[in-house]
């Protein structure tokens, strides 16, 4: 069982699109969705570069580290870090090392980059499960940092209570995988931007499901099928 950034992310949103992404199933990419992969990116390097500014080359480093790489603390940042703990894998946008005067509490702390003004609940949640990982090969951040905004910005992120979140999570997760639960596809606004919209909206219509029905709202629905 492996439980990815990506999964954990989708589970945020929808069961649904994580239990498909857990099984691999392929959806198909909108042109939305395209465009919005294109200007995350382009944002991620601009961000990207504004670090590496602040730092010398050789206190730069792009790609996976191996831990015992990572226990030297050669590097001031690390981009697009692959992490791995026992069933739990993250794709960091950066990893920043902070020297210690204890130098048994030298560490890494997670950064991720949202291109939005505004820091959403669900951002601050993925980066806990960035540093949930960090956790579980060695080290304990109390806080990450939220790069965001079109003048970009850094937003310092306690870290304790929802590392709390993500464990949870991360338990119903593994829940969901393990009993293979029968799903049944709600549609929901944000639909429209998913790759697997086709795919639940036929199992709706096959099963006749009231989330067809957009003037309904949850509540209603639910009383409805009382």
């Amino acid at each position: 069982m492996l439980i990815t950034d990506s999964i954990f992310f989708a589970f945020l949103r929808c069961e649904i699109k994580a239990d498909l992404l857990y099984k691999k199933e392929v959806g198909i990419q909108s042109s939305f969705i395209e465009e919005r992969e294109h200007s995350f990116k382009a944002y991620k390097q601009k961000c990207s570069i504004l670090l590496q500014e602040m730092s010398s080359k050789d206190k730069c480093f792009i790609g996976n580290l191996p831990l015992q790489e990572f226990k030297k603390y050669t590097y001031k940042y690390v981009f697009d870090c692959l992490l791995e703990a026992k069933n739990l894998r993250s794709y960091t946008h950066v990893l920043e090392y902070f020297p210690s005067s204890n130098k048994t509490d030298n560490h890494y702390i997670s950064i991720r980059f949202v291109p939005q003004e505004k820091i959403k609940k669900y951002d601050k949640i993925l980066l806990a499960f960035d540093a949930f990982v960090l956790m579980a090969n060695g080290w304990e951040p109390k806080y990450g940092i939220i790069i965001h905004g079109s003048n970009p910005k850094r937003t310092k992120v306690k870290l304790m209570i929802l590392m709390k979140t993500v464990r949870s999570i991360i338990e119903r997760i593994e829940t969901q995988i393990t009993q293979n639960v029968s799903l049944k596809p709600i549609l929901k606004k944000h639909c429209s931007e998913c790759e697997f919209q086709k795919l639940c909206r036929a199992k709706a219509i096959q099963t006749d499901d009231l989330s067809l029905l957009r003037g309904m709202t949850v509540v209603e629905r639910k009383g409805f099928v009382a």
